[in-house]
């Protein structure tokens, strides 16, 4: 006889309908009630669980409500001003690869304010469609270059003065090997990486002494940590000039040594 691997049932937890017309602090303050009702029934090992398990899927919930409600293109571009980082590190004239570039957001960002030249990289049909729009709409499809592509398989032809590596590294297996591969095959000037840092809230320690998927997207390899991302950067050949802490994430200017 099989063992039953059937999924769980599908619980929903129902709303009255009056919570959609009122005010959005009353509505939002009734669901935390409703949260904090239901962990106070249970004992204090599974109220922990419950607690730190409703922690990722309530912030992706939120992440994808404020995407929807900005039309598509999440305002932590403009909010967190990430984009500056790598703006900065990168001169008129230069060319740099954006491995990873997801819809251009930073690239279009390094063309439009760093006056310099961007080959993004990214797998996605979906996300170079809105890559394409998004350069047309503001006049910079002639100096962005879209290449379809793995970025661990599809070597672009040419070199580049800096290698753009945005929320991208911590998705990859082997990374000083892929580290030293890309600088292999592109020649750059310097590395510019930003990664989140798993010691961006006492949650996510808590998460992992739990047992409970402590990344904040499921598709992560590792979330760093000072002493690794120095580990890393010295495995793959790569001499670090500076590293910033901000907004939960570690930014990374290295250089080939």
């Amino acid at each position: 006889m099989k063992p039953d691997t059937a999924a769980p049932p599908e619980l929903q937890v129902v709303w009255p309908r009056e919570l959609l017309d009122a005010p959005p602090e009353v509505a939002a303050r009734a669901f935390a009630r409703s949260l904090r009702g239901f962990s106070r029934r249970l004992d204090p090992q599974r109220a922990k669980r419950f607690a730190m398990e409703a922690d990722t899927p309530l912030a992706d919930a939120i992440d994808e409500t404020i995407l929807d409600a900005f039309g598509g293109v999440h305002p932590k571009h403009r909010l967190t001003d990430y984009h500056t980082f790598f703006v900065d590190r990168i001169a008129a004239g230069e060319s740099a690869i954006d491995l990873g570039c997801g819809i251009a957001m930073v690239a279009l960002s390094i063309v439009e304010r760093s006056h310099a030249s961007v080959t993004g990289v990214d797998w996605s049909d979906h996300n170079l469609a809105i890559a394409r729009t998004l350069a047309a709409e503001r006049g910079l499809a002639n100096q962005l270059t879209l290449v379809k592509g793995d970025i661990c398989e599809t070597r672009v032809p040419g070199s580049f003065h800096a290698i753009v590596l945005s929320n991208v590294l911590e998705h990859i297996t082997d990374r000083p090997q892929r580290l030293r591969q890309w600088v292999a095959w592109y020649a750059p000037k310097r590395a510019l990486i930003r990664v989140p840092a798993f010691d961006r809230d006492w949650r996510v320690p808590l998460k992992k002494e739990l047992g409970i998927d402590w990344r904040c997207d499921p598709t992560h390899e590792t979330e760093y940590t000072l002493p690794q991302i120095e580990q890393e950067m010295h495995d793959a050949g790569l001499r670090i000039r500076e590293v910033i802490t901000r907004w939960c994430e570690y930014w990374v200017h290295a250089e080939p040594m």
